[in-house]
């Protein structure tokens, strides 16, 4: 009996031995595993996703903006007012009170039309205050940067500025032209009927013959 135990005790000492040799190999390895968080060489951490909300509603607002504003065009830019100015003087002056114009203008400068003085400018020698008087603004700062048609028109205001009515009849604004401007003369602004006033007295007074001072 006591040789029978002696063998049992034996027998589990001898088993103890390996396993507690075992136990003792991977507890330090699986603690190594547990408590060592330092990162591996070949696989990098991962790096946590945080959305950015600012910087995706400014590209929402961004791409709205592009949906909602029109794409730029590459249109002729408007031309200003004077543009209108100069064709409204060009309309004006028909052919044949433009020749008149042009009589008086050799007479006064040569028909130089960008003649400038301190007092008088222009081909007919305009005196600077009437030009100012007489909407010369309206085209250029003095007559010499002004057109010859715009420097005939305000000639021609200097010219019938006294004269309040102009007593055209039908015959003669279809015969002169006026038609051009509308159908009768009742219809026709101040500077129409003054223009056909002109082609009808066939004839552009110098005031002073050759003397600027007479504009």
């Amino acid at each position: 009996m006591n040789v029978n135990l002696e063998i049992e005790k034996r027998n589990r000492t001898q088993l103890r031995i390996p396993l507690l040799a075992a136990l003792a190999v991977m507890v330090p390895y699986q603690a190594q595993v547990k408590h060592d968080h330092r990162p591996s060489l070949a696989t990098p951490p991962a790096v946590p996703f945080v959305p950015n909300f600012r910087q995706e509603v400014l590209q929402r607002n961004t791409d709205l903006i592009r949906f909602v504003l029109p794409k730029p065009t590459h249109e002729k830019p408007l031309k200003p007012k004077h543009e209108s100015l100069k064709r409204y003087a060009a309309s004006l002056i028909i052919p044949s009170v433009y020749k008149m114009w042009l009589h008086t203008g050799m007479c006064e400068t040569h028909l130089n039309f960008k003649a400038q003085g301190p007092t008088y400018e222009g081909a007919f020698g305009i005196y600077y205050q009437n030009w100012d008087h007489y909407g010369g603004l309206q085209f250029a700062s003095n007559a010499g940067n002004a057109t010859p048609a715009e420097q005939m028109l305000v000639g021609s205001r200097i010219l019938y500025n006294q004269q309040k009515q102009f007593n055209i009849t039908l015959q003669q604004w279809v015969d002169n032209g006026g038609t051009r401007f509308s159908l009768s003369p009742d219809l026709a602004s101040r500077d129409q009927k003054m223009i056909i006033e002109e082609a009808i007295a066939k004839n552009v007074p110098d005031q002073h013959g050759c003397n600027p001072a007479g504009w």
